[in-house]
């Protein structure tokens, strides 16, 4: 999935302490592939760049 697709599944938006990039977030997926178990995390902007996805 890309991180633009990603955005329209977006609940709520979170940022880690004196964090200003504020990449954190709540998804939910309701149905398709990646359907969700209920409410997840989206991968965090180090969790994607230490990965290669950026």
């Amino acid at each position: 999935m890309l991180p633009t697709n990603m955005d329209k599944y977006k609940l709520k938006a979170y940022s880690c302490h004196a964090c200003p990039v504020r990449c954190g977030a709540i998804i939910q997926v309701k149905e398709g592939p990646f359907a969700t178990k209920g409410e997840v995390h989206r991968p965090e902007y180090e969790t994607l760049a230490a990965l290669g996805a950026l």
